[in-house]
């Protein structure tokens, strides 16, 4: 499956969860029912529930069937080690789990308060999620407002780079605020 097919694979169940989110707020407690509800969606997907065999998984299991889809797995990009929310590896019908390449990943922010102080999370993400052919920023908050400096400042270290796309979503403030015309 081509990158392009992939991301927008991707970008569609981004948008769903966002709807999700939008529509039923209190599913979403905390960064992990976010970044579970994202998982099943990708892995329920057509094009990307695809199930590869690994093979040389371990000494005792030569062979496994797995998921395109890791929830926090460390992956090899660009020779260095990285581990971000999700990655989604490249579709193959045989992997050696070494030299799978990982060509998407996805960040997830949930309900972030005081971006003065956590603004160098932000940028440690971004800088992950650049090493990847396709990267993905989620920011969802429901019960603390962004404010527009802070979103600026976000979108102004997200634009460093071409491969890195910045998702947001603010519940809280009135009317809600995000980047995604699909969500207005």
């Amino acid at each position: 499956m081509k990158l392009e097919s992939m991301a927008s694979s991707v970008e569609g169940n981004i948008i769903r969860l966002l709807k999700k989110f939008k529509e039923k707020p209190a599913i979403f407690l905390s960064k992990s029912d976010v970044m579970c509800y994202l998982y099943y969606l990708l892995i329920s997907d057509p094009f990307l529930g695809h199930s590869p065999t690994v093979r040389n998984f371990s000494s005792t299991v030569e062979r496994s069937k797995t998921f395109l889809i890791h929830a926090g797995l460390e992956v090899s990009v660009e020779s260095q080690n990285n581990r971000v929310a999700l990655s989604i590896g490249e579709s193959q019908k045989d992997v050696e789990l070494q030299t799978w390449d990982f060509p998407i990943g996805i960040e997830i922010e949930h309900n972030t308060k005081n971006l003065s102080k956590t603004l160098s999370l932000f940028a440690e993400d971004i800088e992950k999620l650049a090493k990847f052919k396709k990267g993905y920023l989620l920011w969802l908050n429901w019960d603390c407002s962004m404010n527009d400096n802070d979103i600026i400042k976000v979108e102004k270290l997200v634009a460093k780079y071409d491969n890195v796309k910045l998702c947001y979503l603010d519940l809280y403030s009135k009317p809600a605020k995000t980047n995604l015309k699909q969500l207005v």
